[in-house]
């Protein structure tokens, strides 16, 4: 997994620590998915802004339906992982972080 500095106080943290199980069960999309929103834990990200770093390495920029397709990845990560993914009608998608998940994570990340 990745570690990541903390905008706040520089320490490394593993965006991943505290996650269910499930998370190794997924697609790799739906890994990649859960990676984007891990770059910015508790804030929303629109599904634009999903697509947009989701497909940037294709040709053609993606499905034109990738709305419907990143919908039903998202719905295939809660039934793999568990409810670890909170949307919001307009703003997006964000991955859930109690401060519990987040102490785990920065522990993890200076060991």
């Amino acid at each position: 997994m990745i570690n990541i500095s903390c905008p706040c106080c520089g320490n490394e943290f593993n965006p991943f620590a505290g996650l269910p199980e499930g998370v190794r069960n997924l697609s790799p999309q739906q890994l990649e998915i859960v990676q984007i929103l891990a770059l910015r834990p508790g804030e929303y990200m629109s599904i634009q802004r999903i697509a947009d770093l989701l497909y940037a390495d294709t040709v053609d920029g993606g499905p034109l339906n990738y709305r419907t397709v990143i919908q039903k990845q998202v719905y295939e990560i809660r039934k793999r992982a568990g409810d670890i993914i909170d949307s919001a009608r307009g703003f997006g998608y964000r991955l859930k972080r109690t401060s519990a998940m987040v102490a785990e994570a920065v522990t993890e990340g200076n060991t």
